[in-house]
């Protein structure tokens, strides 16, 4: 008897087929066994009836598959997987990428990895985490066709540290010839030449653009709404470096380089003014600056003010990554290139360097600087006028306050790439120092005008409505069209909008109180009459 047959109750009795999902592999038997777990018979014998010969003819169900030999139990897909069936093995799932069999991972960007390994056109690399050749990464991780004027596009960034420096020495010359009028202290302690509630709002943009690359399931549209605000870090994917750079190396290279580079900037436009002063009599007129003071100026001005998108720069080296089924380390910035290995080693001395310039260099310098100084920060006019960028706007007692700012901005920093992997503690560590900034500024008030401190309050709570909204949104996953929760998720959307055109709203009226104050300022000083924070405040609410 075939063996797909099975006898009722004795060897004599007439065969019969075995049902569904069974099969017998000894002859003359008189019961058939049941398919191991998650298979089903499928072949079809010569005779068209189904093959129930051997345990190997049970194969798997959809959703299920097996390692072992064919008989064997199948187990359910693992979760970044579809698995057709039978003997096929799993595949990856959109959004995930195969690393074995059995281990299948996100993708950075989700609709970067197609099913079946593939990825989708521009991505390539390991989890297609890079942009293939003729394509840049925009804030985010997404990729984008180059334009063909990638280079006039990127050639913008140099032409704009150019002309920033340009406007930085004559606005530093400028200033300088307005101090040189007065030899009074206390005109040259709280003197604002420039409104300093353009600065406040710049930085906090700048976190904002970090909050658009953090893993917090962002809606695309407002991840590309956060992300619009990384040309305040003057952020290179911005100006869509990769088009010409073509190598994250060669990439982090520039973004370390590129402070040195204003600063050649500085002191070219520093010496280029004082050969004008040769020949130019309206020129001559102006203090004269020597290419170290200019240097020494910016790096007091845009030190602190770029300390956060330079931090994070030179720590993205660092910021590598273990995957399942791997014993190497991945840079978490361009997955295709291994950390502690071949290229990694030979960069570390240039990150090295930028570690101790920028991380630890700009705040530990200026912690140095004024505490050397500190019995004459708010007495000696020289003092005031090399330094007093750093300190002024503050009351006696905070006088280091701008070194703390830069702590603050440093965890933040910080946290958006070792603790990505654990969004609930990176927002916890983020909330930390923004809420402990504005409350700092709410019950100690360090500003000596008090415009700032609200300002700076008003900030911070802006700041952690909208990492609470990414919070929101990494815990109901709500960039899934197909969530059930769409209501909450526009909801969310909808206050993530207000926030912005909120912190808009207020940027900009501070900007104008400020330069109200200053106006009354410069008007109270001209007349020769006494003036302090309280006087230019009634001043101003009078008019």
């Amino acid at each position: 008897t075939q063996s797909t047959w099975v006898t009722r109750k004795t060897p004599f009795s007439p065969c019969v087929p075995c049902a569904p999902n069974t099969y017998n592999d000894e002859p003359n038997s008189v019961a058939c066994v049941a398919c191991p777990q998650n298979t089903e018979t499928i072949d079809v014998a010569a005779d068209g009836l189904i093959d129930a010969s051997s345990a190997a003819k049970c194969e798997c169900v959809v959703g299920t598959f097996t390692e072992k030999a064919p008989g064997a139990a199948c187990t359910s897909c693992p979760l970044g997987a579809s698995c057709a069936g039978r003997r096929a093995a799993p595949e990856n799932s959109a959004g995930f990428a195969r690393i074995s069999n059995t281990t299948f991972v996100p993708c950075p960007v989700a609709a970067a990895c197609l099913a079946q390994s593939r990825c989708a056109a521009g991505y390539e690399g390991f989890l297609c985490k890079d942009c293939a050749l003729g394509y840049y990464q925009k804030p985010g991780g997404t990729c984008h066709l180059c334009p063909r004027n990638a280079d006039a596009v990127f050639s913008v960034l140099f032409l704009l540290i150019l002309i920033g420096a340009c406007v930085f020495v004559g606005f530093t010359v400028w200033g300088a010839s307005r101090s040189a009028l007065d030899g009074n202290t206390r005109t040259a302690l709280r003197t604002r030449r420039f409104p300093p509630s353009v600065s406040m709002p710049v930085q906090a943009l700048q976190i904002v653009s970090i909050f658009a690359v953090a893993p917090l399931s962002w809606p695309p549209a407002a991840q590309r709404a956060l992300a619009a605000f990384s040309v305040f870090s003057l952020d290179q994917d911005f100006f869509q470096s990769q088009c010409v750079t073509s190598s994250f190396w060669r990439k982090y290279s520039l973004s370390l380089l590129m402070p040195v580079v204003f600063g050649v900037f500085v002191a070219a436009a520093s010496l280029c003014f004082g050969l004008v002063q040769r020949f130019s009599s309206t020129a001559a007129g102006f203090p004269r600056l020597h290419p170290r003071d200019a240097l020494l100026s910016a790096f007091l001005t845009f030190g602190p003010l770029g300390y956060l998108p330079l931090a994070r720069a030179t720590l993205a080296f660092f910021d590598c990554r273990s995957i399942p089924s791997s014993k190497f380390f991945w840079l978490k910035a361009a997955m295709s290139n291994r950390c502690f290995y071949g290229v990694w080693w030979s960069m570390l001395p240039l990150a090295l360097c930028g570690i101790a310039l920028y991380v630890v260099g700009i705040p530990v310098f200026i912690l140095v600087a004024l505490r050397r100084r500190r019995d004459r920060l708010f007495t000696d006019v020289h003092v005031i006028r090399s330094f007093g960028g750093l300190y002024k706007l503050f009351r006696r007692p905070f006088f280091s306050l701008s070194v703390a700012l830069m702590g603050k901005k440093l965890m933040i920093a910080a946290a958006s790439l070792f603790l990505s992997r654990v969004p609930s503690l990176m927002v916890a560590v983020m909330l930390f120092a923004i809420l402990g900034s504005g409350l700092l500024h709410g019950s100690s008030k360090p500003y000596f005008y008090p415009t700032y401190d609200r300002l700076e309050l008003i900030l911070s709570g802006l700041l952690s409505i909208l990492l609470v909204c990414g919070l929101v949104f990494y815990v109901d996953d709500a960039d899934n069209p197909n969530s059930p929760t769409t209501l909450q998720t526009r909801a969310v959307i909808g206050v993530l909008v207000v926030v912005l055109v909120v912190l808009f709203l207020v940027s900009c009226l501070a900007v104008v109180v400020d330069v109200r104050e200053i106006r009354i300022e410069r008007r109270l000083h001209a007349n020769g009459q006494v003036w302090d924070r309280f006087e230019v405040e009634s001043a101003a609410q009078m008019r």
